[in-house]
């Protein structure tokens, strides 16, 4: 689905050709914005293979209102920079959700505390 506004705690698909670590898997890397800023929005990848570590990364419950299909964990190791041009083709940036009001505030003062530590 297309959205080319995003809002911190979107959630969307950003194909592995836009992001310049791309994707293990050669598939869509699920993601959801932290930060908007003039020219690019700033991600948080998700993973669902990648073991929880205390203040390293963020738990995420499965939510499939969001396509977010198993439990994982959101990390500053997944950390993407995505330019908002991007947002205006959902084979690039295919959105999939918000985050429901628990999740969006854990996420955000998970990024609070990366950003400033």
């Amino acid at each position: 689905m297309l959205n080319d506004d995003p809002v911190p705690a979107d959630v969307y698909g950003f194909s592995p050709h836009i992001l310049p670590s791309g994707d293990a898997h050669q598939a869509k890397r699920r993601g959801a914005v932290v930060e908007v800023q003039s020219r690019y929005v700033l991600a948080l990848g998700r993973s669902t293979t990648t073991p929880h570590v205390e203040g390293v990364t963020l738990r995420s419950e499965a939510d499939p209102s969001c396509n977010l299909t198993k439990p994982g964990v959101y990390g500053e190791r997944f950390k993407h920079s995505v330019g908002r041009a991007e947002f205006s083709n959902e084979l690039n940036c295919d959105y999939y959700g918000h985050l429901q009001p628990t999740p969006k505030s854990e996420l955000l003062a998970f990024w609070d505390k990366l950003k400033y530590g």
